[in-house]
């Protein structure tokens, strides 16, 4: 609806990937919604007479060109100080592009003290050891 309404285009009838202006409306409506939540736990917070500030966990994709895809634009989160950690989905699942990205989250994360964390699932998981050494790889 509110790419319709901006572009008069229907953006089902249009290649997600190729078109900018899809991936961009995504952001916006993505970051607003985590902006909202931000402001929700900050008004909390301000409430609460012990003042702790109370964290925005996200679960994203393991690389920028996956998240911006689906609109979720962390480096713009991590900038605005909206996100206190990242955990990072190492299946991807509905990715289109595959791996992990580390040197993004690091450039991302590292200067504003953001931690990013590997994350694995109790469903079928790899062999341990794997795990393991991959974690520690991180």
């Amino acid at each position: 609806e509110i790419f319709e309404k901006r572009y008069g285009e229907d953006p089902r009838k249009l290649d997600e990937e190729s078109d900018p202006r899809i991936k961009q409306a995504w952001v916006e409506v993505v970051t607003t919604f985590i902006r909202e939540a931000r402001a929700m736990l900050d008004e909390e917070q301000n409430r609460r007479v012990d003042g702790k500030h109370l964290e925005l966990s996200v679960m994203v994709f393991g690389n920028e060109y996956n998240n911006l895809l689906y609109g979720l634009d962390v480096r713009r989160w991590v900038t605005e100080g909206l996100i206190d950690e990242i955990f990072l989905d190492q299946w991807g699942i509905g990715s289109k592009k595959a791996g992990v990205d580390i040197d993004f989250f690091l450039d991302v994360c590292r200067p504003k003290g953001i931690p990013f964390f590997p994350s694995y699932t109790v469903f079928s998981p790899p062999a341990y050891d794997n795990t393991i050494s991959q974690a520690l790889s991180w």
